[in-house]
């Protein structure tokens, strides 16, 4: 995951949040994430024994989970993608950490969600 991501950064640039803040919040997201090993034992892609050892060879490696997965042929690459957007789906969205941080209101938030979108409907 990068280290802002762009609602983020909309909000850093329309001057309402501080990026130490979004920096905070995008760790609360960070921590929150289910792990890709415990998703693939969730949709029965992969056992304990073979999630074990895939976390065992990553000790070793520089690799996330995933990459590791698939180069020992516990994953394919189109089971990875699943389970990556399944990780994203579930996440805790930036917005409402913001708001249980009690950095914005629901009203608050809302509205510059709002304006995020405008922004990027333009842009396209």
């Amino acid at each position: 995951m990068s280290d802002i991501n762009l609602f983020g950064t909309y909000l850093i640039h329309i001057e309402e949040i501080d990026e130490s803040i979004i920096y905070e919040a995008l760790e609360i997201q960070r921590q929150n994430i289910t792990p890709i090993g415990k998703l693939a034992l969730e949709h029965r892609v992969m056992n304990m024994h073979s999630v074990m050892a895939v976390l065992s060879e990553q000790a070793c490696s520089n690799l996330r989970f995933g990459e590791v997965a698939v180069n020992m042929g516990y994953l394919n690459t189109n089971q990875l993608n699943d389970l990556l957007e399944h990780q994203m789906k579930d996440r805790i969205r930036l917005g409402d950490i913001l708001v249980n941080m009690e950095v914005l209101k629901a009203d608050e938030r809302d509205k510059m969600l709002q304006g995020y979108h405008e922004l990027m409907q333009g842009s396209k």
